[in-house]
Protein backbone atom coordinates (compact mmCIF):
# COMPACT_ATOMS: atom_id res chain seq x y z
CA UNK A 1 0.00 0.00 0.00
CA UNK A 2 1.36 3.38 -0.85
CA UNK A 3 1.00 6.56 1.27
CA UNK A 4 2.31 9.22 -0.31
CA UNK A 5 1.46 10.40 -3.61
CA UNK A 6 4.38 10.56 -6.42
CA UNK A 7 4.10 14.09 -7.47
CA UNK A 8 6.96 16.45 -6.61
CA UNK A 9 5.40 18.78 -3.76
CA UNK A 10 6.80 21.70 -5.66
CA UNK A 11 4.94 21.03 -8.99
CA UNK A 12 1.72 20.53 -7.42
CA UNK A 13 0.23 23.40 -7.39
CA UNK A 14 2.05 24.46 -10.93
CA UNK A 15 -1.47 24.44 -12.40
CA UNK A 16 -3.78 26.54 -9.89
CA UNK A 17 -1.07 28.87 -10.59
CA UNK A 18 -1.39 28.85 -14.25
CA UNK A 19 -5.07 28.82 -13.71
CA UNK A 20 -5.04 32.16 -11.87
CA UNK A 21 -2.74 33.46 -14.37
CA UNK A 22 -4.98 32.97 -17.55
CA UNK A 23 -7.80 33.92 -15.47
CA UNK A 24 -5.89 37.15 -14.24
CA UNK A 25 -5.29 37.98 -17.89
CA UNK A 26 -8.46 36.94 -19.32
CA UNK A 27 -9.98 39.10 -17.37
CA UNK A 28 -7.84 41.92 -18.14
CA UNK A 29 -8.57 41.17 -21.84
CA UNK A 30 -12.41 41.39 -21.20
CA UNK A 31 -12.32 44.59 -19.34
CA UNK A 32 -10.12 46.38 -22.12
CA UNK A 33 -12.86 44.43 -24.57
CA UNK A 34 -15.58 46.06 -22.86
CA UNK A 35 -14.15 49.38 -22.23
CA UNK A 36 -13.91 50.12 -25.63
CA UNK A 37 -17.53 48.86 -26.92
CA UNK A 38 -19.85 51.29 -28.68
CA UNK A 39 -23.22 50.54 -28.74
CA UNK A 40 -25.86 52.24 -31.32
CA UNK A 41 -28.34 53.05 -29.04
CA UNK A 42 -30.33 53.76 -32.31
CA UNK A 43 -29.82 50.39 -33.62
CA UNK A 44 -30.50 48.69 -30.18
CA UNK A 45 -34.09 50.12 -29.61
CA UNK A 46 -35.36 49.12 -33.39
CA UNK A 47 -33.74 45.43 -32.70
CA UNK A 48 -35.48 45.56 -29.78
CA UNK A 49 -38.96 46.32 -31.15
CA UNK A 50 -38.90 43.85 -33.78
CA UNK A 51 -41.20 41.07 -33.06
CA UNK A 52 -43.70 43.00 -30.88
CA UNK A 53 -41.59 42.53 -27.55
CA UNK A 54 -44.60 44.03 -25.84
CA UNK A 55 -47.49 42.05 -26.48
CA UNK A 56 -46.74 40.07 -23.36
CA UNK A 57 -47.37 43.60 -21.38
CA UNK A 58 -50.82 44.38 -23.20
CA UNK A 59 -51.47 40.85 -22.21
CA UNK A 60 -50.83 41.48 -18.62
CA UNK A 61 -52.70 44.50 -19.05
CA UNK A 62 -55.84 43.66 -19.99
CA UNK A 63 -55.75 40.83 -17.63
CA UNK A 64 -55.49 43.67 -14.72
CA UNK A 65 -58.56 45.33 -16.39
CA UNK A 66 -60.60 41.79 -15.42
CA UNK A 67 -60.29 40.23 -18.27
CA UNK A 68 -59.69 36.60 -18.36
CA UNK A 69 -55.99 35.73 -19.84
CA UNK A 70 -57.65 33.39 -22.64
CA UNK A 71 -59.34 36.18 -23.91
CA UNK A 72 -56.60 38.87 -23.23
CA UNK A 73 -54.63 36.27 -25.46
CA UNK A 74 -56.96 36.63 -27.88
CA UNK A 75 -57.42 40.48 -27.66
CA UNK A 76 -53.29 40.64 -28.08
CA UNK A 77 -53.31 38.52 -31.35
CA UNK A 78 -56.04 40.82 -33.11
CA UNK A 79 -53.59 44.14 -32.34
CA UNK A 80 -50.57 42.97 -32.89
CA UNK A 81 -52.26 41.58 -36.73
CA UNK A 82 -53.92 45.04 -37.11
CA UNK A 83 -50.16 46.21 -35.78
CA UNK A 84 -48.71 44.07 -38.22
CA UNK A 85 -51.07 45.00 -41.02
CA UNK A 86 -50.68 48.86 -40.84
CA UNK A 87 -46.92 48.69 -40.30
CA UNK A 88 -46.97 50.31 -36.81
CA UNK A 89 -45.02 49.33 -33.59
CA UNK A 90 -47.81 48.39 -30.87
CA UNK A 91 -46.98 52.17 -29.09
CA UNK A 92 -48.00 53.78 -32.48
CA UNK A 93 -51.50 52.39 -32.19
CA UNK A 94 -54.12 55.45 -32.20
CA UNK A 95 -56.00 54.49 -29.20
CA UNK A 96 -59.31 54.55 -31.10
CA UNK A 97 -58.29 51.93 -32.95
CA UNK A 98 -57.24 49.86 -29.74
CA UNK A 99 -60.70 50.90 -27.95
CA UNK A 100 -62.37 49.46 -31.39
CA UNK A 101 -60.31 46.31 -30.28
CA UNK A 102 -61.05 46.19 -26.73
CA UNK A 103 -63.13 48.77 -25.27
CA UNK A 104 -61.97 48.64 -21.92
CA UNK A 105 -58.31 50.10 -23.20
CA UNK A 106 -57.47 53.70 -22.02
CA UNK A 107 -54.52 56.05 -22.68
CA UNK A 108 -52.78 54.13 -19.45
CA UNK A 109 -52.24 51.66 -22.53
CA UNK A 110 -49.38 53.08 -23.85
CA UNK A 111 -47.28 52.73 -20.50
CA UNK A 112 -47.23 48.83 -21.42
CA UNK A 113 -46.91 49.32 -25.42
CA UNK A 114 -43.87 52.06 -24.76
CA UNK A 115 -40.56 49.84 -24.69
CA UNK A 116 -38.76 52.00 -21.79
CA UNK A 117 -42.22 51.52 -19.79
CA UNK A 118 -42.52 48.04 -20.82
CA UNK A 119 -38.72 47.65 -19.24
CA UNK A 120 -38.95 50.07 -16.10
CA UNK A 121 -42.28 47.83 -15.06
CA UNK A 122 -40.03 45.32 -13.68
CA UNK A 123 -38.58 47.18 -10.76
CA UNK A 124 -38.03 44.05 -8.61
CA UNK A 125 -34.94 42.08 -7.51
CA UNK A 126 -33.42 40.67 -10.70
CA UNK A 127 -35.75 42.91 -13.06
CA UNK A 128 -35.01 44.75 -16.00
CA UNK A 129 -35.95 48.18 -14.88
CA UNK A 130 -33.01 50.99 -15.04
CA UNK A 131 -32.83 51.35 -11.32
CA UNK A 132 -32.12 47.53 -11.07
CA UNK A 133 -29.78 47.05 -14.16
CA UNK A 134 -27.91 49.63 -12.70
CA UNK A 135 -28.20 48.63 -9.27
CA UNK A 136 -27.01 44.81 -10.72
CA UNK A 137 -23.84 46.67 -12.81
CA UNK A 138 -22.32 48.49 -9.49
CA UNK A 139 -22.19 44.69 -7.40
CA UNK A 140 -20.97 43.04 -10.67
CA UNK A 141 -18.62 45.80 -11.06
CA UNK A 142 -17.33 45.67 -7.18
CA UNK A 143 -17.06 42.01 -7.52
CA UNK A 144 -14.97 42.43 -10.27
CA UNK A 145 -12.48 44.97 -8.86
CA UNK A 146 -12.36 42.64 -6.14
CA UNK A 147 -11.37 39.13 -7.77
CA UNK A 148 -8.60 41.31 -9.90
CA UNK A 149 -6.97 42.70 -6.58
CA UNK A 150 -6.91 39.27 -5.32
CA UNK A 151 -5.76 37.56 -8.44
CA UNK A 152 -2.98 40.08 -8.25
CA UNK A 153 -2.02 39.48 -4.83
CA UNK A 154 -1.81 35.49 -5.73
CA UNK A 155 0.27 36.59 -9.08
CA UNK A 156 2.63 38.99 -6.70
CA UNK A 157 3.13 36.46 -4.05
Amino acid sequence: QQLAYNKDNQEDKEPLFDAVETVSNTTKIFIELIANIRPNPEEMKAAALRGYPTATDLADYLVKRNIPFREAHEIVSKIVSFAIEKNLSLSEIPLLSLKKLCPLIDKKVYKFLDLKGSIDLRNHIGGTSSKQVLQQAKKLNLKISKTIIEMEKLLNK
